[in-house]
């Protein structure tokens, strides 16, 4: 935002006002922003923010009494097809990535059964949320009934399916490959005439026996809840909430296609079994924070572990996050540890930090 504002005002375009805000931030401080947005002389807004984060304004703007506005957006909302039921953003232009087509994608996509799904909490919650019935077995709290095995992916539509916008995805399968690459250059030798040799007794920091594994963090849900600390008793860990963005389903099951097309390669790390490990950060920093921390030391649950990795453990590199907020957080936290981290919702893979 501070290059935007400098260049805009290098032209000599007059920008009325600059706000910032996040979707956990309180109400209040969401509604003052519409209400700037409402009693603004301006007609022209440029929004570098979240679709996550854009609905939250939304619910603020919805209903008010509001000039006809030119936005222009970024990447993250001006692409997003729920955008398309609001009126307000008639007309909206915005900056997107390529599309781009990912071989293979689609039938790893809807390559899922209840067998596969029951092993993650996450993924059981997206198919019960898909279908409505309840792989329990039992009445669901939302009045589902059990799922009759019947349910398949293909006769669904929904953002999880549709692979005809492949942008961000397909940034989380470059970061995926990029992070690969690095490795490859690190532990493999690559002579002329002779197929590529790894060694996997090399130890890349930060120390950890076993498989190399890369760390992935999205925004699956949209809200976190906390509790009000007292001081007086240990504090409960925040939990995520809200419904399931199917968006983020998909570019995280993306990283997981990307990382077992590498461990089949006979060319990029070959012999070498990278793991993974995928979780929630709720699109909160509170969240991010923690997990940054989690994924430095290994020692907490996972939403997303693979049968690779035999246990939790410290990661050698990070793809992630969805948003820049939180991304920066966990930069900041885990590159002293010597864990780098690309974040897939750049435009470029020049966002390594």
């Amino acid at each position: 935002m501070a290059a935007f504002l400098q260049a805009a005002r290098a032209e000599g375009i007059c920008v009325e006002y600059s706000e910032a805000f996040y979707r956990t931030n309180p109400r209040e401080k969401v509604q003052r922003v519409a209400e700037v947005i409402r009693r603004s002389t301006a007609r022209v807004i440029v929004a570098f923010i979240s679709s996550g984060d854009m609905l939250v304004l939304l619910s603020e703007l919805e209903g008010k009494a509001l000039a006809p506005l030119q936005w222009i957006g970024s990447e993250s909302w001006v692409t997003d097809r729920k955008m398309l039921r609001f009126p307000l953003f008639a007309g909206a232009i915005g900056f997107s990535i390529s599309r781009s087509v990912i071989p293979g994608l689609r039938d790893f996509l809807l390559d899922l059964g209840p067998e596969q799904v029951s092993r993650s909490p996450v993924l059981t919650e997206f198919w019960e949320s898909a279908f409505g019935c309840s792989l329990g077995g039992g009445q669901t709290t939302a009045g589902w009934k059990p799922c009759d095995g019947k349910q398949n992916l293909r006769d669904l539509q929904n953002p999880y399916t549709d692979t005809s916008q492949l942008r961000i995805s397909n940034m989380v399968y470059k970061a995926v490959y990029a992070i690969g690459h690095a490795m490859h250059s690190i532990i493999c030798t690559d002579e002329p005439n002779t197929p590529p040799h790894c060694n996997t007794s090399i130890r890349v920091e930060p120390q950890q026996p076993g498989d190399f594994v890369i760390g992935g963090i999205f925004s699956i849900h949209s809200y976190v809840i906390t509790t009000e600390h007292n001081y007086t008793s240990r504090p409960e860990a925040p939990y995520c909430t809200g419904s399931l963005d199917f968006r983020e389903v998909r570019f995280a099951r993306t990283m997981v296609f990307a990382i077992e097309e590498i461990n089949n390669s006979s060319e990029l790390l070959p012999g070498v079994t990278l793991g993974y490990q995928i979780h929630d950060s709720c699109a909160s920093v509170l969240v991010a924070v923690r997990l940054a921390f989690q994924l430095a030391n290994g020692i907490e649950p996972l939403f997303f572990p693979n049968q690779s990795c035999s246990k939790s453990a410290t990661v050698h590199a990070v793809v992630g996050e969805s948003g820049s907020t939180p991304s920066i957080a966990i930069s900041r936290i885990i590159g002293p540890f010597g864990i780098p981290m690309v974040s897939f919702s750049c435009p470029v893979l020049q966002c390594m930090f």
